[in-house]
């Protein structure tokens, strides 16, 4: 079993920020094993992809592996019953889905990680096969990104993100000034 996300991070970097939940890559196996470890849970909602539990008002996400998988292949390079994963393992979980759109909070906290990471590992993932699969396997799962269509009018291209972006200046604006 391995820890990730910000609880694995928080062991790298004890500045950052406080964990609000558990992030744990593991067989289905070792899942169902740690649930029962648990006792009594506030919730469990089961995907094929993660056992999501709410235990005593906090959040456990369990990201199953599953062999030939991304995640597998993590799990396959360390022995350890459970650890922390290392800023490499962190840098290409976070490069695998830092595209795909979120609510701002969330985005703002996933590039502030990346951008810590990315730091100490000077920018180098050494883990790139494993990166891809993940990507791949990624948008087999939450679909491919579209490309954005360039040949919309500004306001209408800003117009359809508006839920998802703080729009502060016109954008077309920030060109002229640049241009000048």
């Amino acid at each position: 079993m391995l820890v990730v996300g910000s609880t694995a991070l928080r062991q790298h970097v004890p500045s950052t920020r406080h964990p609000k939940d558990l992030d744990i890559i593991c067989t289905i196996e070792e899942a169902d094993e740690y649930v029962r470890s648990l006792g009594h849970v506030d919730s469990i909602r089961k995907d094929e992809y993660c056992y999501h539990i709410v235990k005593d008002r906090k959040s456990i996400e369990l990201f199953l592996a599953r062999e030939g998988s991304a995640l597998m292949d993590y799990l396959y390079m360390y022995d350890d019953i459970l650890e922390y994963a290392p800023l490499n393992v962190l840098y290409s979980m976070k490069l695998s889905h830092i595209h795909y759109p979120t609510k701002m909070h969330r985005f703002e906290k996933h590039v502030r990680d990346l951008c810590v990471i990315h730091e100490m590992v000077g920018g180098m993932d050494v883990l790139k096969d494993i990166t891809q699969k993940l990507v791949v396997e990624t948008e087999a799962r939450l679909g491919k990104i579209r490309t954005p269509k360039l040949t919309k009018s500004s306001k209408d291209f800003f117009e359809q993100s508006k839920n998802r972006v703080v729009s502060v200046f016109i954008h077309d604006s920030i060109h002229r000034a640049m241009a000048r």
